[in-house]
C-alpha cells in the first residue's frame, strides 16, 4: 500500500524506535501483534540476548483506520495510506514514518490475523508495562504462538530465518506464560494447558513440529504440574493423541514423496 522509493524498512527496529510509536497509540482501540509482540514478551520473560533475531522492521496492530489517523496526527514526517474496498488486504491502513533519508518505519493496521478469530484475540489480550507508566495491550501469548505457527505452515514468505526464529521464540514465550498461570492457580493452569493442547492438535502445530522441528506440545511436560490425575491419566492421553496426529502427518509426507518420485520416473 505504501509506495517505496530508494528508502527501505529496516530489518529490525530498536526498542526505543518501537516505544516512540507505541506510546502514542490509543491502546483502548488497538492490540499489538506480530514481531514486536514477540519482542516485548521476550523482554518481559528475559529470554536472552538474541531476541532481535526474531523481531521485524515494522509494527503490526489490530486497529481501525481511525486509530491510524489519530497516530498520524501525533507523528511528524509520516505518511498515512487508508485502505479502500478494492485493496484486497487485511490492512485498514499503513503509516510510514521517516527515520532518515534511507529508512522508514512502517506501521500496519490490521482488521484480522490469518489463522485467528479477531474478536477472541481482542477479548483475551495481556498488558505489558514499558518504562515507568506506559502499558501496551498485546496479543495473548497462546494466540501469538498460533499466529506464528500458522504463518510458518501456510505462508511461504514467513519461512525465512526471521519467521522461524519468531516461531521458536513464541514457543518459549508460551512456556513462560503457561508456567506463570500454573504457579498462580492450579485450576486456571490446567484450563490453560487444555487450551494449548487443543491448539497443538491443529495442522499448523503438527506441521511446525514434523517439518520444522518446533515442538510446542513438549512444553506441557516442562511446566512442573503436580496434579496427580493430570500426570497419571490426562497427560498420557494427550501425549498419545498428539503422537497419532504426528504419525498421520509423517505418513502423509511419505505418500507425497512416493507420488513425486513415481511422477519423476521416465515412462
Amino acid at each position: 500500500m505504501v509506495k517505496r522509493t530508494r528508502r527501505s524498512v529496516p530489518e529490525t527496529l530498536t526498542l526505543e524506535q518501537v516505544i516512540y510509536i507505541l506510546e502514542k497509540v490509543d491502546f483502548e482501540e488497538a492490540v499489538l501483534v506480530g514481531g514486536q509482540a514477540v519482542l516485548l514478551y521476550a523482554q518481559t520473560y528475559k529470554l536472552g540476548n538474541n531476541i532481535e533475531l526474531g523481531v521485524s522492521g515494522d509494527i503490526d496492530l489490530i486497529a481501525k483506520a481511525t486509530v491510524a489517523s489519530k497516530l498520524a496526527a501525533l507523528i511528524k514526517n509520516s505518511q498515512l495510506t487508508i485502505a479502500t474496498l478494492d485493496s484486497n488486504t487485511f490492512n485498514t491502513a499503513v503509516l510510514a514514518v521517516d527515520l532518515n533519508d534511507q529508512l522508514f518505519l512502517q506501521v500496519d493496521f490490521l482488521s484480522a490475523i490469518a489463522g485467528l478469530d479477531t474478536h477472541k484475540v481482542e477479548s483475551r489480550t495481556e498488558k505489558i508495562r514499558i518504562g515507568d507508566d506506559f502499558k501496551c495491550r498485546v496479543i495473548n501469548p497462546l494466540d501469538l504462538l498460533t499466529s506464528k505457527l500458522h504463518n510458518l505452515a501456510n505462508i511461504p514468505s514467513k519461512r525465512d530465518e526471521q519467521g522461524r526464529n519468531q516461531a521458536k521464540l513464541s514457543i518459549d514465550i508460551a512456556h513462560h506464560y503457561l508456567k506463570s498461570i500454573v504457579a498462580h492457580s492450579e485450576v486456571l493452569g490446567l484450563k490453560a494447558v487444555e487450551a494449548h493442547f487443543s491448539n497443538c492438535c491443529t495442522e499448523a502445530y503438527v506441521v511446525a513440529d514434523v517439518e520444522y522441528g518446533l515442538d510446542a506440545f513438549a512444553l506441557i511436560e516442562k511446566l512442573g504440574i503436580v496434579h496427580e490425575s493430570f500426570n497419571s491419566e490426562r497427560f498420557p492421553q494427550m501425549h498419545a493423541f498428539y503422537l497419532k496426529q504426528k504419525s498421520k502427518r509423517i505418513a502423509l509426507l511419505k505418500r507425497r514423496e512416493a507420488l513425486a518420485n513415481r511422477q519423476q520416473k521416465p515412462a
